[in-house]
C-alpha cells in the first residue's frame, strides 16, 4: 500500500482539495478537520507523514504537529498555509517541520511531499508497498450496515461505513457477492469523513486461507 497520509485543515473546502490532490496521486489519506478530530485520529492511525494547516480554528497546527513527536518521534511533518509567512515558516523550521503553501501548484505541493516521505525512507522506515486502486463505491456486507470498498489493493482496503457508532474491534470480516470472496480484515485506523454520520475504516488483510487471498488479488487486478 502507498503512503499513509495524516491531513489536517481546518476550512472542508481545503481539506477535500488537499485530499483530492493527494489521491489522484496515490496516497492513501487519512483526513480531519478540528484539532479534536486530528487529536483522535492519530491515537488509530500510524501515518508516514503528517500534513498540518498553521491555523486549526482557535489552535495552532505547530501545536497539534509538536505533540504528534511525543508518540511518534520520526513521523515528518509539513505545515501548511495560504500564503508565505516568514514567522510561520520560521517557527516551522525551528521544530524541523518542512513548510509549504497550501495554495501553490500541485507540483510543488506534491514535491514538498515527496521530499518530506523520502527523508523518513532515509530513516529505514516502512511505507505501504502495494498501490491502491478506487472503486465507484462497491457494497459489501460485514457486520456494520452500509458499508462500502471505495479503494482496495493487494494488501487491503479503504472501507466506508454509515450508521457506526463505535469502532473497537480490530478484526472484522467482509464479505464480497461478485467476486464469492469473505475477507478477514485487520482495521489499520478510523475516523469521521466530513459527514457526521459516516466514517473511513483503512483496513489491512489478516486473511490465511490462500484461496481467498488469490481471490481477492484476482479481484484487485481486474479493476
Amino acid at each position: 500500500m502507498p503512503a499513509l497520509v495524516l491531513l489536517v485543515h481546518a476550512d472542508e473546502g481545503e481539506l477535500r482539495r488537499l485530499d483530492r490532490i493527494l489521491g489522484d496521486e496515490g496516497y492513501l489519506v487519512a483526513p480531519a478537520s478540528s484539532y479534536k478530530s486530528a487529536t483522535k485520529l492519530l491515537r488509530s492511525v500510524s501515518p508516514d507523514l503528517l500534513i498540518a494547516a498553521a491555523e486549526l480554528g482557535p489552535l495552532s497546527g505547530l501545536q497539534f504537529a509538536a505533540e504528534s513527536r511525543d508518540e511518534h518521534p520520526h513521523l515528518p511533518v509539513l505545515i501548511t498555509h495560504t500564503s508565505l509567512d516568514g514567522e510561520v515558516e520560521r517557527e516551522a523550521r525551528l521544530r524541523q517541520f518542512g513548510f509549504v503553501t497550501a495554495r501553490a501548484d500541485a507540483p510543488t505541493f506534491l514535491d514538498a511531499v515527496r521530499s518530506a516521505l523520502g527523508d523518513y525512507r532515509a530513516l529505514g522506515l516502512t511505507i505501504r508497498q502495494w498501490p491502491r486502486k478506487f472503486l465507484a463505491s462497491l457494497e459489501v456486507r460485514s457486520e456494520h450496515p452500509e458499508a462500502r470498498l471505495v479503494d482496495v489493493s493487494y494488501g487491503g482496503c479503504r472501507l466506508l461505513l454509515s450508521g457506526v457508532a463505535d469502532l473497537n474491534e480490530s478484526t472484522f470480516e467482509v464479505v464480497m457477492h461478485e467476486p464469492d470472496v469473505m475477507l478477514r480484515l485487520k482495521r489499520v485506523w478510523s475516523g469521521p469523513t466530513l459527514n457526521p454520520s459516516q466514517y473511513w475504516v483503512g483496513a489491512q488483510l489478516a486473511e490465511n486461507d490462500p484461496a481467498q487471498i488469490n481471490r481477492w488479488r484476482d479481484f484487485v487486478d481486474s479493476i
